[in-house]
């Protein structure tokens, strides 16, 4: 009985073979084919975006800037200045309440040093506006 279970076993991974399991692929692969049908939506959304895009294009020929990306890195830029001074901000007042005097006095001047680097990126892209639009 061992010897037909083993080949019971054996006629199935022969099944296999066949193509049985392939079949069973195949049928995974059309789900895979639905998924890509469900991506072709995706892509008709993607196209509403492009239109979307098309929209900004238009905006980027209004402003000029935005077409060498530079304008977008000064935003990332300023966003992350903001963002390390509010930190800086909240560290500073934990040092206050720890009465870390040494550390405070050293956020304080690291944030000094912070506003410095953003007077001088906004006071580069006022410079950069003046020279196109002034």
């Amino acid at each position: 009985m061992d010897f037909t279970s083993g080949s019971a076993s054996q006629q199935k991974e022969g099944d296999d073979d066949d193509g049985d399991d392939d079949d069973d692929d195949d049928d995974d692969d059309d789900d895979d084919n639905d998924d890509n049908d469900n991506d072709d939506d995706d892509d008709d959304d993607n196209d509403d975006d492009d239109d979307d895009d098309d929209d900004d294009d238009d905006d980027d020929d209004e402003d000029g800037d935005d077409e060498d990306g530079d304008d977008i890195d000064d935003d990332d830029d300023a966003m992350m200045m903001m963002m390390m001074m509010i930190m800086m901000m909240v560290m500073v007042m934990m040092m206050m309440m720890m009465k870390m005097m040494m550390m405070m006095v050293m956020m304080m001047m690291m944030m000094v040093a912070m506003m410095i680097m953003m007077a001088m990126m906004i006071l580069k892209f006022e410079e950069k506006n003046q020279e196109e639009y002034g």
